[in-house]
């Protein structure tokens, strides 16, 4: 990539906001980053991103998510059931799990999150995309260490295992 730092979307598409995302990379060029798509195809590619010819194996996504620089997690923001799955959505907690930035749209579920864990920037239009990945290279070990922090705090199972099996015993005991 040219030395350039990578912004990574998973699992492209309509509700994904992807083609608005390539549109911005084809209108407005950098030299300091590439945005990968991982998942369905565009009908054209320029030099400005890169995609994948369809989704990895799953047996490759954690090194594909670990070797991008920051972590693209949008969203349509259409109805509440949009706004609500962005928070349990399984882009932000795979970035956060291996320590990578997110750049998230904004819902008030995910402007919460990344304000609390300082695991990224919510920006309001595509637009912004570039603007915020500059600011969280400027202090890239902070957001990386908020990602975790995000992750162990949110997302770790071993948080709720206890709470979990106690659930299933209940539930045993009822049947």
């Amino acid at each position: 990539m040219d030395g350039k730092k990578i912004l990574l979307q998973q699992n492209v598409g309509g509700a994904r906001r992807s083609e608005e995302i390539a549109k911005m990379a084809m209108q407005t060029s950098s030299e300091e980053f590439a945005i990968v798509f991982n998942g369905s195809t565009f009908a054209d590619e320029t030099a400005r991103y890169v995609q994948h010819k369809g989704f990895l194996d799953y047996r490759h996504l954690d090194m594909l998510v670990a070797s991008a620089d920051i972590g693209l997690v949008f969203y349509l923001d259409d109805n509440e059931n949009d706004r609500l799955i962005s928070h349990a959505s399984g882009q932000l907690s795979h970035f956060t799990m291996l320590g990578v930035p997110v750049i998230t749209s904004y819902t008030p579920s995910l402007e919460r999150l990344v304000n609390k864990y300082n695991c990224g920037i919510v920006v309001k239009s595509v637009n912004d995309i570039y603007a915020a990945a500059r600011q969280i290279m400027k202090n890239y070990e902070k957001y990386c260490a908020g990602a975790i922090a995000c992750f162990d705090a949110e997302y770790d199972s071993a948080n709720y295992q206890d709470k979990i099996l106690q659930r299933l015993k209940a539930f045993r005991l009822q049947s």
